[in-house]
C-alpha cells in the first residue's frame, strides 16, 4: 500500500470524550429518576437507581446515531491485537474497517479502547513513508493529562505501543517499522 491522500492524517479523541460525557450525563439522569426519550422509543430509567437495560439501550442508540463509528459499506475484516489482562500475550480480535483506510481505522480502534488511568490523548497524527514500510504515529497529549507518555508503566507501554506494533505488522500491509513521536519528537521509551 503506497502513500495516499489520506496520509498524513490527523484524528481527534474528542468523539470518545463526547461519548463518555453523554454516558455520564445519562447515568446522572438515571440516578435522579428522569426519563430520556429518543425519537423511536422512550428509555425508562429506574427511580433512585440505574436500569442496566436502559443503559444498554442508550448505548445502542448512541452508537447507531454516530455513523463515523460504524463500519462503512463494504467494510473488511482485519485482525487487531490487544494485550491480555495479565500483561503476557496479545489477543487477536477481528473488527470491520473501511477498506479505503484500514491502517488508520485499526490505529483509531486501538487508541479508543485504551484504558490507562489519568492518561488522556487529545489526538494523534499518522503518516507513512514514501515506500510504505514505515508508519509514524505522532501523539498529542491532552494538556490536562496527569500522566505523560514516558511515565507509563511497562505493562501500560506494552499495551499501547505493543498493540499498535503487533497490529500493524500484518503481512498484507508490508509495514516494516512503527515509530512513535510526541509533537514530532521521537519517544524514548
Amino acid at each position: 500500500m503506497g502513500t495516499t491522500g489520506r496520509f498524513p492524517t490527523q484524528y481527534s479523541i474528542a468523539r470518545q470524550r463526547w461519548l463518555r460525557l453523554l454516558s455520564l450525563s445519562l447515568l446522572i439522569l438515571g440516578a435522579s429518576g428522569c426519563r430520556q426519550a429518543h425519537s423511536e422509543a422512550a428509555i425508562p430509567l429506574r427511580v433512585g437507581g440505574i436500569n442496566p437495560e436502559a443503559i444498554a439501550q442508550i448505548y445502542t442508540i448512541t452508537w447507531a446515531q454516530m455513523p463515523h463509528w460504524n463500519p462503512a459499506d463494504g467494510a473488511i475484516p482485519i485482525t487487531l491485537y490487544r494485550l491480555d489482562s495479565q500483561c503476557q500475550d496479545y489477543l487477536a480480535e477481528t473488527v470491520l474497517v473501511d477498506p479505503e483506510q484500514p491502517i488508520t481505522d485499526a490505529i483509531s480502534y486501538i487508541l479508543r479502547h485504551q484504558d490507562i488511568i489519568a492518561f488522556d490523548l487529545s489526538g494523534y497524527r499518522v503518516s507513512r513513508s514514501a515506500d510504505g514500510a514505515t508508519v509514524t504515529i505522532d501523539f498529542r497529549l491532552d494538556p490536562d493529562s496527569q500522566r505523560r507518555l514516558t511515565s507509563l508503566a511497562d505493562c501500560e507501554q506494552k499495551a499501547l505501543f505493543g498493540s499498535l506494533r503487533q497490529t500493524l505488522a500484518q503481512p498484507a500491509w508490508n509495514i516494516q517499522q512503527v515509530q512513535f513521536t510526541q509533537r514530532g519528537e521521537p519517544l524514548l521509551l
